[in-house]
């Protein structure tokens, strides 16, 4: 099928207690200036805002579309949603080798209504890093999509360990997503109502990044 390629920003902050993510597409032509916003609510799953410039306004992502693939890439707008360990029933596998590691073999059913039935995370020993985690559904023993951080392209900013690279490989689809960070900045200075169903309507640019 070829390579697509997609460039956006992204901000993401901490607004009384709950994460809130902004992103703004600068690339392909026709992405451009499409804009996310994912709001975290505490009692239930995140909100999510997309405005496409094609219909001028802001639509709201349902329930049954967040295990969607997100602008044609292998990840979901699932995948944004920050979880707590309290949002599944965990178990302990035992102990593997990922990369050259020794890892924590985690397995997570979810709680909530997911595209996934478990995942199996794959923790760092040495400093909690998480290095891989595989996706499964139903009676199925092999992983329907793989996430897949490389140590070396992990940096450690502000006693924040943070990646710079990352793969996502989606099984059924037989595709792969590289994603690339860069421009990182931790603890930037941003307004909260940078945050807004208003600000992604009339497409506010995230401060301190060059587009």
């Amino acid at each position: 099928m070829g390579e697509l390629r997609r460039t956006l920003q992204m901000a993401v902050k901490r607004i009384n207690g709950s994460l809130n993510a902004l992103a703004h597409f600068t690339s392909p032509a026709e992405l451009r200036d499409t804009r996310l916003l994912m709001i975290e609510n505490i009692d239930r799953n995140a909100d999510f805002f997309v405005f496409v410039p094609t219909f001028g306004k802001v639509r709201r992502i349902s329930s049954a579309q967040r295990a969607d693939v997100f602008m044609g890439t292998d990840l979901t707008y699932e995948d944004f949603e920050r979880r707590y360990v309290e949002d599944y029933n965990i178990s302990l596998i035992g102990p593997t080798i990922i990369q050259g590691e020794d890892v924590h073999t985690i397995r997570c059913e979810p709680r909530y209504e997911s595209g996934h039935e478990y995942a199996i995370y794959y923790v760092a020993k040495s400093d909690q890093a998480i290095l891989e985690v595989r996706y499964f559904r139903g009676e199925q023993k092999e992983a329907i999509k793989v996430q897949r951080v490389p140590r070396n392209k992990m940096v450690t900013l502000l006693d924040h360990i943070v990646p710079t690279q990352m793969w996502v490989k989606d099984m059924r689809r037989n595709t792969e997503t590289e994603i690339r960070f860069s421009q990182i900045q931790i603890n930037p200075v941003l307004e909260n109502s940078l945050f807004s169903k208003s600000a992604l309507e009339v497409g506010r640019r995230i401060p301190l990044l060059k587009y």
